[in-house]
């Protein structure tokens, strides 16, 4: 029996490795989908080893428990493969892949080159325009350019609002919506915190959507479309992604979603963040690492993520219910110490 070890950055405690803060806000899909996600192989036929931090898997029969990360590397050992759940900020995905892969294992995530685009928003920029698809228009900016520059800059470029964010970045990370020229500064000197470069977006109006699809061999298929719930704010707020709602019904060229996830040289599960603004579909962004609407297809549909890695052919999944996913904090209960958890409500279709 093949064994697979499954990470996901907090819960398997990989934020160790680079000294990062452990971040509650984050966690409470990302434990979620290393539960499915063991759940999803172990269904699948596979041996599952899937890490996660004590105070979080000893009641879990799915997961092994572990007290530090240097325990990961030690269950590394007996696998043979390997997917790892990760934020893109500062290369931790990627850096993760080569690590693990470095060691003998199989990776199912997709390939460094598709992971280091992605995780790149204006290099994704780029291949989606010389793609021919929709984007907002983007400005790449050192971080440690002057205000005036900046200003003027926009000025000549942009009309206010506008959105500011790092060129590398997960969950809204430092990202800020500006109204005028001093909450541009603001948003600028916040971005400043979390990287080399800081892009300048065009503020598109409209409905935030995402597809969720699965690449092999360079053939994409749609698994859903999903509606996304998210609070863009000013400097002195933190915008948020606050979940979605899966599948969604909203009248979109589904083969731009394809074009885009094709755009990055992606394969395996991608995520594709875009904005429906009348009758045009902006993409703003691509994920190259599970999405939280990973939770919902398996809570709603026949889709196996396990199954599809290793199946010839990957069909679109039927739905038997819809999936609204929302983040609630909680000050009772096993995940009391870490703030919040991810409601999962079933929807007739």
């Amino acid at each position: 029996m093949s064994k697979v070890l499954l990470l996901e950055y907090f819960s398997s405690k990989l934020y160790e490795l680079f000294r990062d803060n452990f971040l509650p806000s984050l966690l409470a899909e990302g434990f979620l989908m290393l539960r499915l996600l063991a759940e999803d192989f172990l269904q699948a036929g596979f041996g599952v080893l899937a890490a996660a931090d004590k105070r979080l898997g000893a009641c879990e029969k799915t997961l092994t428990s572990i007290d530090n990360v240097e325990e990961v590397f030690k269950l590394a050992a007996c696998c043979d493969y390997f997917y790892v759940i990760a934020p893109c900020h500062r290369g931790r995905l990627a850096k993760l892949v080569s690590m693990l892969g470095s060691l003998g294992l199989r990776s199912l995530n997709p390939p460094l080159k598709a992971i280091e685009c992605s995780c790149d928003k204006y290099l994704t920029y780029t291949k989606l325009r010389q793609a021919g698809l929709h984007t907002p228009y983007t400005v790449k900016v050192p971080s440690r350019e002057g205000f005036d520059y900046v200003k003027k800059l926009v000025h000549k470029e942009f009309s206010y609002p506008i959105v500011v964010k790092p060129v590398c970045g997960d969950g809204c990370l430092g990202l800020s919506l500006a109204y005028d020229d001093d909450q541009l500064i603001r948003a600028f000197r916040k971005a400043q915190l979390y990287g080399d470069y800081i892009l300048l977006q065009e503020h598109v109006n409209g409905e935030h959507v995402s597809a969720s699809l699965f690449v092999k061999e360079g053939k994409a298929t749609l698994l859903s479309v999903n509606q996304q719930l998210i609070e863009l704010k000013p400097f002195n707020e933190e915008s948020r992604y606050l979940g979605g709602l899966t599948p969604y019904d909203v009248k979109v060229d589904v083969d731009d979603f394809v074009k885009a996830a094709l755009a990055v040289e992606a394969e395996g599960y991608v995520g594709v963040d875009a904005i429906k603004s009348g009758d045009k579909l902006f993409i703003v962004e691509v994920n190259p690492r599970l999405t939280t609407s990973y939770i919902a297809l398996r809570k709603v549909s026949d889709f196996s993520l396990a199954k599809a890695f290793f199946s010839n052919k990957v069909e679109r999944p039927s739905f038997k219910a819809r999936a609204l996913y929302y983040k609630k904090s909680t000050d009772q209960g096993k995940a009391s110490s870490f703030n919040e958890f991810l409601v999962v409500e079933k929807k007739p279709l």
